[in-house]
This record gives structure tokens, C-alpha cells and sequence, in this order.
């Protein structure tokens, strides 16, 4: 039997209300989804910039970011809705973070 392979995405999420959306709010349901908002190197670990999420899974890229919006278009946590939501494959990254 064969694994699944899991890919590695970064999120970005953009909340659009005034007054401003509650991206605390938004960090409790994104971890509950299973991302994370520290990314682990070979060279250490590493804190993404704000409303930024690290996700390992073998779930398609479109349905990440379909998942990825109706969470962050929940009334709880923007009640306008209408969030901004980027989601990229990472193959191969370069950056310069703060260490956890």
C-alpha cells in the first residue's frame, strides 16, 4: 500500500471589514484546520508574517483554497465577509524570518 503524497502550501488570508475583522479568531479556526503559522527548516524554525499559515496535506490545491475561504468568510470572524485568500505550492522557498 501506497501513501499519499503531501504537499506543502503557504496561505495568505486578507480580511476586508471595518471595523476590523477578528484574525484572532481566524488563527483558532485556521490551526483547528491544521495549519500552522511557524514554518520547521533544516536550519530552524521560523514565524510566518501576519495572517500567513503553513499547511502540509495531500488535499488538492483547490480545495485548500476553498476550505481556506469559507473559514475565513465565517461571521465570527469578518462579518462583511469577502476575504482575500492566496494559496501557493511550495517546491522550493528562500526568506529571511524571525526564529521562533
Amino acid at each position: 500500500m501506497y501513501g499519499q503524497i503531501r504537499l506543502t502550501y503557504v496561505i495568505r488570508v486578507q480580511l476586508r471589514d471595518e471595523p476590523p475583522a477578528d484574525y484572532h479568531r481566524l488563527h483558532e479556526l485556521m490551526e483547528e484546520y491544521g495549519c500552522t503559522r511557524i514554518i520547521d527548516t533544516e536550519t530552524g524554525r521560523f514565524h510566518l508574517p501576519d495572517a500567513e499559515y503553513c499547511l502540509q496535506t495531500a488535499v488538492p490545491i483547490t480545495t485548500v483554497r476553498d476550505d481556506v475561504l469559507r473559514i475565513a468568510s465565517r461571521e465570527d470572524v469578518a462579518e462583511q465577509g469577502n476575504p482575500r485568500v492566496l494559496v501557493m505550492e511550495v517546491r522550493n522557498w528562500s526568506f529571511e524570518l524571525d526564529p521562533v
